[in-house]
Parts: structure tokens; C-alpha cells; sequence
């Protein structure tokens, strides 16, 4: 359509929506890290998430091993459960992100969807302590 188009009756007419970047920031500018969670798994903490965006997790092979939502009350998604000692690579996507655990990282759709950032889960948290 443009500005000059006019409607046709009983016509299907598609709108696609996102998210204005000047008012929700710009997808990919997140700030993941890795650590080790409570129960002695990885995690990735990623700061700096929209609610609603979706965070894709992949290993190095372009695997998808974990697909979690944008925390809905706070800039801040943790992804549980991965392997310590392990390197993976996140993504940020639009809200119409879709992508499937098990699938490869080609399969990811969506209107925006950011380039990977290589995060490395450490297999020992080191704590400095002062006494």
C-alpha cells in the first residue's frame, strides 16, 4: 500500500507491527554473561532484555538449545540448566521471533533477530571475598 493506494471492498488487507527502536531500544543490545546457577549448572544471565523480545540460545554447532522470553517484570532474563565449561551464543529477536529447540539457528524467523554474541558458561564461579 502507499499513501495514494485506495481500499477495495471485502479485500484481505496484512499490517505487520513492531516495536519502535527510538522508544524500546535497538535489538542485539543486550549483555549476556556466564555463570554457575545454585544447583551447580550454567546459566547465562542477560542484561538489558525487553519483555516481550525472545532470547535464543544456541552451541557452537548453530544448535538451538534453549528459547526463553523476555523477563516480563525487569531488564534481566536468566536461561538455567546448560552445561558449565560450555560456550554458547545468544540472540536477540523481535516478539514475533519464532525458533524451536533442536533446530538449527538458520530456521530462526522474525522481523529482527540479532547477530549471535559468544558467551562462555565457567565450570567454577570464583568469589573474592576481603577479610
Amino acid at each position: 500500500m502507499r499513501g495514494t493506494s485506495t481500499l477495495t471492498n471485502h479485500a484481505t488487507y496484512t499490517a505487520f507491527f513492531s516495536q519502535d527502536p527510538n522508544v524500546f531500544g535497538t535489538i542485539g543490545s543486550i549483555t549476556p554473561t556466564g555463570r554457575i546457577g545454585n544447583d551447580g549448572s550454567g546459566e547465562i544471565v542477560i542484561d538489558s532484555t525487553t519483555p516481550g523480545n525472545v532470547y535464543v540460545i544456541s552451541d557452537p554447532n548453530g544448535n538451538i538449545v534453549a528459547v526463553v522470553p523476555g523477563d516480563s517484570t525487569g531488564n534481566r532474563t536468566v536461561v538455567p540448566n546448560l552445561i558449565p565449561g560450555a560456550h554458547y551464543n545468544v540472540q536477540e529477536g523481535s516478539p514475533d521471533t519464532q525458533a524451536t529447540v533442536g533446530q538449527p539457528i538458520s530456521s530462526i524467523t522474525g522481523t529482527s533477530v540479532s547477530t549471535p554474541q559468544d558467551v562462555y558458561v565457567p565450570t567454577v564461579d570464583i568469589l573474592q571475598h576481603r577479610i
